[in-house]
């Protein structure tokens, strides 16, 4: 608004010294006319000369009268124009005048912004602080029930001990009671019975255990008689069987798993052989293609290992040597990248392919040279295409552009390229 002001009030400056010039000239054709006046008086005797020259005196005089009211009206309109000029300055000082008092608005808004700011700082600060207490307390709480697991745990441990202990206590106690029942075919209730009958009479416990001494000396003079052998060896001999079965059974699996993975193998070598050859001699093809004439091809650095072997690019585009991919220009790269692409493509084709600005690093005749051989391709291939390259765009059978005519508001634009051409033919 300022920069246009100062326009206005040169454009208003410039208006009046144009009106000044003019009323100057006007002043100067009356002055003339006036000589010719008094010249026609001095000039009577030669009244032809005179007569001719009141005529070309009167015409020049008519053409000027026509200058001066053409003049008067141009400077009528200029009058109009500085009346209008006055205006739009007056108009701008105004808004000139809202501005800055707008800025002293938003200045006075930013100091109230920057007081906030500082209670706001220190209000975090605060919130920190408690939140550091939190988190000590927390600490502490995490540390209490750290405390607390521990004893649990060891508590824990303790108990684990104690059942042990109890189902060891209880298995001897069972095994006693099975031994009394074997050794003795006495329940553990009829000897509780028989205890408090002995406390009662008079045998003594002493005589009673003399006399089980005597009886078990004559029982292990007989000997150890496995009764259950016989079905114990059955159960032992079918678990045998069993397991020495699933042992062939495991083997022989482990055998044919082998097989299959050294079978599977052995296609999936002949099968990349295969179509690495393919793709190795469509890639040469694409490549002199690309770059009409030189050749380039992809050597296994394993040849033992196909499948874990790695692969090195090797290109010679026209009139120059046959040398490794990285020392090739950027430029040269992106087609040598782009022909082992189509390449593969060209063994398997897509119904379906995205490039996304893979010819950005390309100039306009490669770009050119790109948009040819993908139109050459596109019969049998679907190619949705991402560019910003003219050479592209013109290539293609639709075309859709994002725009943005207002601020954060996308539009989306399309042209079918083709009905364009078809329009263009005729």
């Amino acid at each position: 608004n300022l920069s246009s002001n100062n326009e206005l009030e040169n454009e208003f400056n410039n208006t009046n010294k144009d009106i000044q010039n003019l009323k100057q000239c006007l002043i100067e054709f009356e002055n003339k006319l006036q000589e010719q006046k008094l010249n026609k008086d001095a000039s009577f005797n030669n009244i032809s000369q005179i007569k001719l020259d009141i005529r070309n005196i009167e015409n020049e005089i008519e053409n000027n009268n026509k200058d001066i009211s053409r003049i008067n009206e141009n400077i009528k309109i200029l009058e109009k124009n500085n009346f209008n000029l006055e205006l739009k300055i007056n108009d701008n000082i105004k808004i000139k005048n809202n501005l800055l008092e707008n800025i002293k608005s938003i200045e006075s808004k930013v100091e109230k912004l920057k007081f906030g700011t500082i209670n706001l700082q220190n209000k975090l600060y605060n919130l920190q602080n408690e939140k550091n207490n939190i988190n000590s307390q927390i600490q502490d709480i995490l540390n209490y029930i750290d405390k607390n697991n521990k004893n649990i745990s060891e508590i824990n441990s303790k108990k684990i001990k104690l059942e042990f202990k109890k189902q060891s206590l209880e298995e001897k106690i069972e095994t006693i009671c099975q031994n009394m029942w074997d050794m003795y075919e006495i329940t553990y209730a009829n000897a509780c019975l028989d205890y408090q009958y002995l406390n009662s009479a008079t045998l003594s416990i002493e005589n009673l255990k003399k006399e089980e001494s005597i009886i078990k000396n004559d029982i292990s003079k007989l000997g150890n008689v496995n009764v259950s052998a016989i079905e114990q060896y059955d159960n032992v001999k079918e678990r045998y069987d069993l397991n020495i079965k699933q042992r062939e059974d495991i083997l022989k699996a482990n055998n044919d798993l082998k097989n299959i993975i050294s079978t599977l193998t052995y296609e999936m070598e002949q099968q990349f052989k295969n179509q690495f050859k393919l793709i190795n001699e469509n890639f040469n093809q694409v490549f002199s293609e690309m770059f009409n004439g030189g050749k380039a091809e992809i050597v296994l650095l394993d040849e033992n290992n196909v499948l874990t072997s790695g692969v090195d690019i090797i290109a010679q585009p026209p009139g120059k040597t046959l040398q490794n991919l990285n020392l090739l220009s950027g430029g040269e790269k992106t087609l040598t990248a782009m022909s082992l692409l189509f390449a593969i493509l060209r063994m398997k084709p897509s119904p379906f392919c995205v490039l996304d600005e893979i010819e950005a690093a390309l100039d306009d005749a490669n770009v050119l040279r790109y948009a040819k051989f993908l139109k050459n391709i596109s019969n049998d291939n679907q190619f949705l295409l991402i560019t910003h390259k003219t050479g592209t765009m013109e290539i293609t059978d639709m075309l859709y552009g994002v725009t943005m005519e207002e601020q954060g508001i996308s539009k989306i634009i399309s042209i079918k390229l083709k009905d364009t051409k078809e329009y263009d033919a005729i």
